[in-house]
């Protein structure tokens, strides 16, 4: 005669058991759709981001031909600012895609062998329309002379250009932005600082200002700040270096960021290619 199976009573540690399994199924069909949910921005948002720049570029590229030809003046100033809007636009929507490769260490940090004060003149140079329509002073500043940067040109120069054009958006008319490179601890790091004569940022403002999407409240300084910064600081620290917002003599912002030199670091990636302004 078979023995009768014997019986699993409920205890109070099998209740907790059973509950305990269901929370973590339940969390892990939650961390699923998250996923899932995350691939998905990520997907639109680089779809997005990629279907604009095309159009975009080509917009800027024809109103670039509009400016040669023969403008009244009040033509060649709306003319101005509207390829100004569409670099402002673009700018923007490069901030975007570069933030997220940074984030994501999609980026490769390129280094080559560039003089990073040729890099600030040009892009010095290609704010004059905003400065001109702004009647906004720019001064650049250096004391060492040319030496060359190992590092990546291009992200050193978008750092360079979103606190620039930062400053200018901040400061007032007739008002003047200053920009210093100087070379630290034996030309072994670039250290640039860029302040301008605006209203300045709240002390308490200071260390959230490089959050993605901060918004200043209060004060005089227009609100919106947008990615700017946030990607410059991921710029900078991929590289290895710090920036930051110092006290400013007077009224103003002062930004300061400084960039390792990679000359000697990085002795296995060196091929000839590499080396170029």
């Amino acid at each position: 005669m078979s023995r009768p199976t014997a019986l699993t009573l409920p205890t109070k540690e099998n209740d907790e058991a059973v509950r305990l399994r269901k929370t973590v199924d339940r969390l892990k069909r939650t961390n699923a759709q998250l996923r899932d949910m995350e691939r998905f921005r990520t997907e639109l948002t680089q779809m997005i981001i990629h279907d604009l720049k095309a159009p975009l570029a080509e917009v800027i590229a024809n109103l670039s031909l509009l400016q040669e030809e023969p403008l009244s003046s009040t033509q060649r100033e709306y003319l101005n600012s509207t390829v100004l809007g569409a670099e402002e636009l673009l700018r923007r929507v490069q901030n975007i895609l570069e933030s997220y490769r940074l984030e994501t260490k999609r980026k490769m940090i390129r280094h080559v062998l560039f003089d990073p004060l040729e890099t600030i003149r040009k892009v010095v140079d290609g704010l004059s329309t905003l400065v001109s329509m702004r009647d906004i002073s720019i001064r650049l500043h250096s004391q060492d002379g040319c030496h060359y940067l190992f590092a990546d040109k291009d992200l050193f120069h978008r750092v360079v250009l979103n606190l620039l054009t930062n400053a200018v958006e901040h400061t007032p008319g007739k008002g003047t932005i200053d920009v210093d490179l100087k070379w630290e601890t034996n030309f072994r790091r670039a250290q640039v600082r860029v302040s301008d004569s605006g209203p300045g940022i709240k002390k308490s403002d200071r260390k959230r200002i490089f959050r993605k999407h901060f918004t200043l409240r209060g004060g005089d300084a227009p609100g919106h700040l947008g990615l700017g910064l946030s990607f410059c600081k991921l710029a900078v620290e991929a590289h290895g270096g710090k920036i930051w917002i110092e006290e400013n003599d007077g009224s103003g912002s002062c930004f300061v960021f400084y960039i390792p030199n990679g000359l000697g670091r990085y002795p296995r990636r060196r091929r000839s290619g590499d080396f170029h302004g």
